[in-house]
């Protein structure tokens, strides 16, 4: 099958990365990040988000060394769909907002997990 996105992403677990998504309005965690592109993440969350909702979120990942990488960005849920155990979803969420210094760190970990190729 083609892929259509624009950005390359980056399978999180394949790398050995973990990374966890949390709302910074609530603190409460949204739930774990599966996959990551310059554009957007897939989430498996708890529970299932309202597409259509907007989150200031920010993402902490840990990579297969003892990386730390975080970023804060605005997110748009864009659908949610069941996943295998109760009561918990898939959500695609599309990136919204995010400043140059939040984008530049987005970037080195798309970087770091092999989503993305270095900025020339």
């Amino acid at each position: 099958m083609a892929e259509h996105r624009k950005h390359p992403r980056c399978d999180l677990a394949d790398e050995g990365w973990r990374a966890g998504l949390v709302d910074q309005l609530t603190g409460e965690r949204l739930g774990e990040v599966v996959n990551l592109s310059r554009g957007g993440m897939m989430l498996l969350a708890a529970e299932p988000l309202e597409p259509e909702s907007i989150y200031q979120a920010e993402l902490t990942a840990t990579g297969p060394h003892g990386e730390h990488e975080q970023f804060s960005a605005g997110v748009l849920a864009l659908w949610s769909s069941p996943a295998g155990a109760p009561g918990s979803s898939w959500v695609g969420l599309e990136i919204i907002d995010i400043a140059p210094p939040e984008h530049a760190r987005l970037t080195r970990l798309t970087t770091l997990c092999g989503g993305e190729q270095p900025p020339d």
